[in-house]
């Protein structure tokens, strides 16, 4: 099972998405495959025909002291072979993943999910749970939260979200 926040501009636009930031404290490569392929689905069920997904990390090189960079190198390569409809690419770090700017002061020209992500893959639960909320609270996102993977999607929000986020859910609950 996989959770998934799709965060809403507050001023309308294309969401992000962001997995996983309320069910999976630290997940195994197999979890983090699975969300890879739950937030393909679920970025064309909200209409992105070709979702551009960032496995996040602190550094866009692998290096061995920041182990989240290796694991996102080998789920970039596993990616690369088993995800046909999505642009995977990893290690990004959130800049790299979202800004164009950042891109281009860096130098990582020719990355083709880089500055233009439609979903990240988080380490983990706390720096996922950390972002949504950020966003929520100083973006003034508008965070809708589902579990899926089950039989049934589950709705799931931060006990502080607003009206509107639970509605939000809902609806995201009847794509899956």
């Amino acid at each position: 099972m996989v959770h998934i926040f799709a965060m809403f501009p507050p001023d309308g636009g294309q969401p992000i998405l962001i997995s996983d930031g309320a069910v999976n404290v630290k997940p195994d490569i197999k979890t983090r495959q699975q969300m890879i392929l739950s937030l393909t689905d679920m970025a064309k069920a909200l209409g992105i025909d070709t979702p551009k997904i960032a496995i996040i990390s602190a550094t866009e090189t692998p290096i061995p002291s920041i182990p989240s960079s290796m694991e996102a190198k080998e789920l970039n390569d596993w990616a690369q072979h088993h995800v046909t409809d999505a642009v995977v690419s990893g290690p990004l770090s959130f800049d790299l993943a979202m800004s164009p700017e950042a891109v281009a002061i860096k130098g990582m020209t020719g990355n083709p999910v880089a500055g233009f992500a439609d979903a990240l893959v988080m380490p983990d639960l706390t720096s996922g749970n950390v972002l949504f909320k950020s966003m929520v609270w100083h973006n003034a996102a508008c965070a809708a939260g589902v579990v899926i993977g089950g039989k049934v999607p589950i709705i799931l929000t931060s006990r502080a979200d607003a009206q509107e986020s639970r509605l939000a859910s809902i609806a995201l609950a009847a794509l899956c």
